[in-house]
């Protein structure tokens, strides 16, 4: 069951929220510049798959219209339970994360809209 306490729940945690706000301490910090943290959560995920060559994780011409509009400087409290996502076991829950994701288009059509996921795109 995926709505227990987070000692209790089954092995895996939801990250995808949290992904961005929490890798973004890296750029704060220096380990990574900004371009370098956007191409490894698009263009090297894409590569890894081989989804490369179908268009994934890249803006050229052709390519499948999936972008991601963020705010680096944003700060928000991690609330797991306004996760879109079933899960809702993290161990961010109560964290301060600065960089926050505003808007996801995917396929050319929103996908998420800074307050939730849009019908018919999977949790």
């Amino acid at each position: 069951d995926k709505a227990v306490p987070f000692d209790e729940a089954a092995v895996g945690l939801s990250v995808l929220e949290t992904a961005f706000g929490s890798l973004m301490g890296l750029v704060r910090d220096g380990t990574l510049t900004l371009p370098a943290l956007v191409e490894r959560l698009t263009a090297a995920p894409a590569a890894i798959l081989g989804a490369a060559g179908a268009g994934l994780g890249t803006l050229r011409e052709g390519a499948s219209a999936d972008l991601v509009l963020f705010d680096e400087a944003e700060e928000w409290l991690v609330d797991a339970s306004g996760f879109a996502s079933k899960g809702k076991n993290t161990p961010l829950d109560g964290e301060l994360l600065q960089g926050r994701v505003k808007l996801t288009i995917a396929r050319g059509e929103i996908a998420y809209d800074g307050v939730g996921l849009s019908e018919g795109a999977a949790a």
